[in-house]
C-alpha cells in the first residue's frame, strides 16, 4: 500500500527559472545604484551639469532594464525548465518573440554604455593623437551594434519567420554566426578599451595612491571582457542544444551580467570625487591649497588655507607655495569659479595633462575645494 501511494507523488520538476530572475534584478539593481550615485555626485556633491557620458550612460540603464524585464518575462514560457516539463499550451511563439527583441535590446545596451565609457576617455585626454583614437574606436563601437540591431532585426524573411515558424516559404540566415560574430567583436572591444587609458594614467603627475586607485577602477572594466568571453561560451551551448529552454539559461544570465556590471565600471571613475571629500587619505588628498584671482595673478592665502571666491570672479588656486607656479615652477594649477563660501565644499578631478601658458606640463582639475599635493 505504501508503495503505491509513493507512486502516485509526482516527481518534482528540474527550474532555474527562478534563479533567472534573482541573478537579473540583482544585476539590474547594482547598474541602477551606480548611475543614481553617479548622478548625484555630479549634481549635489561636485554641483555641475550633467556631461554627454552621463546622458548616454541613462540611455543605456533605460535598454538595461528592458532587456532585463525582457528576460524575466521568458521565464513565464519556459526559461529556464527543460523543454519536455513544459505543458503543452506553453507558447513557444512568444519565448521566441521576446528572445528576437532581446538580443536587439542587449546589443544597444553594450554598445552605448561603450560610447559612455569612450566620452569620459575624451573628457580625460587632451594629446591629439590619443583623441583621434578614442573617436575611431567610438565608431567601430558604434558601427558594430548598428550593424548588429538591424542584422538581427532582418534575420528572416518575412520577419515574422524569427517566431513563427509556421509561417510558409520563411528563410533565415545563420543566426549563430550573428551571435559568435558580436560577441567575438564585443570581446575585442572590451579588451581595447579597458586598456586604453592606462598609459594615459600612469603618465600623468600626480601622487602614486591616486594613480594606482584610477588605474584600479579602470582595470576593474576587465571583468566585463572575462563575462563577454563566458557568454560566448554559453551561446556555443545553446545553439547545439536538444533542449533550448533549458541551455539557454547560460546566455540569459551572462548576457545580463555583462551588460550591468559594464554600467557599473563605466561609472566607477565618477565616484572619485567622493572619496576625495569623505576618504581623502584613501586618495593620498591633502586639503592645504592657496587661492589666487585670475584677475591680478597675486598669490594670496588666508589663515585657513583658502581665499573664499566672491560673486562671479575666477580664482587660480595653487598648491603650497603660490610663487612657484607663477614663476614657471613646476605644480598644479586649479582654475575654479567661486560664488559664496559655502559653495567651496566639493572636488571634481577629472585631470588633464596640458602645457600651461608658460608652456610647463601640469595637471589641471575642476576643482571646489581639495586637491593633491605635488
Amino acid at each position: 500500500m505504501a508503495d503505491s501511494s509513493a507512486q502516485l507523488i509526482p516527481e518534482a520538476k528540474e527550474s532555474r527559472s527562478q534563479q533567472v530572475v534573482i541573478i537579473q534584478l540583482t544585476m539590474l539593481s547594482l547598474a541602477s545604484l551606480a548611475v543614481i550615485g553617479r548622478i548625484w555626485v555630479r549634481l549635489a556633491l561636485v554641483n555641475t551639469r550633467l556631461a554627454a557620458d552621463d546622458w548616454v550612460i541613462m540611455v543605456s540603464l533605460a535598454f538595461s532594464v528592458a532587456f532585463v524585464a525582457d528576460v524575466v518575462t521568458q521565464t513565464k514560457y519556459g526559461l529556464g525548465q527543460h523543454v519536455a516539463d513544459l505543458p503543452k499550451e506553453t507558447n513557444f511563439a512568444e519565448s521566441l518573440r521576446l528572445f528576437y527583441f532581446g538580443e536587439a535590446i542587449y546589443y544597444i545596451t553594450v554598445g552605448t554604455t561603450k560610447v559612455a565609457i569612450l566620452l569620459l576617455y575624451l573628457r580625460l585626454a587632451v594629446k591629439k593623437g590619443l583623441r583621434t583614437l578614442i573617436w575611431a574606436t567610438m565608431g567601430f563601437v558604434i558601427a558594430t551594434f548598428i550593424a548588429s540591431v538591424i542584422a538581427g532585426l532582418f534575420q528572416c524573411n518575412p520577419i515574422a519567420f524569427a517566431w513563427d515558424k509556421t509561417i510558409e516559404g520563411g528563410t533565415c540566415f545563420n543566426v549563430t554566426a550573428l551571435f559568435y560574430a558580436n560577441a567575438g567583436l564585443n570581446i575585442f572591444q572590451d579588451v581595447f578599451i579597458y586598456i586604453l587609458p592606462m598609459r594615459m594614467l600612469w603618465e600623468i603627475q600626480i601622487p602614486r595612491k591616486q594613480k594606482i586607485a584610477l588605474i584600479a577602477v579602470f582595470a576593474v572594466g576587465g571583468f566585463v571582457c572575462v563575462t563577454g568571453m563566458l557568454r560566448l561560451n554559453s551561446l556555443k551551448t545553446a545553439s547545439v542544444s536538444q533542449d533550448p529552454t533549458w541551455d539557454n539559461f547560460g546566455s540569459a544570465i551572462w548576457s545580463g551580467i555583462e551588460s550591468n556590471i559594464g554600467i557599473v565600471c563605466a561609472s566607477l571613475p565618477h565616484f572619485k570625487p567622493l572619496l576625495t571629500r569623505y576618504c581623502p587619505g584613501l586618495m593620498g588628498v591633502r586639503s592645504t591649497a592657496a587661492m589666487t584671482p585670475l584677475s591680478d595673478g597675486r598669490a594670496k592665502q588666508s589663515n585657513s588655507g583658502y581665499m573664499t571666491p566672491n560673486g562671479d570672479d575666477n580664482f587660480q588656486l595653487a598648491r603650497g607655495n603660490g610663487q612657484r607656479i607663477l614663476k614657471g615652477g613646476p605644480g598644479y594649477s586649479v582654475a575654479v569659479t567661486g560664488k559664496s563660501r559655502s559653495s567651496v565644499n566639493s572636488s571634481e578631478e577629472y585631470i588633464r595633462e596640458t602645457n600651461a601658458e608658460n608652456k610647463q606640463q601640469g595637471i589641471y582639475k575642476s576643482t571646489k575645494t581639495t586637491f593633491s599635493p605635488v
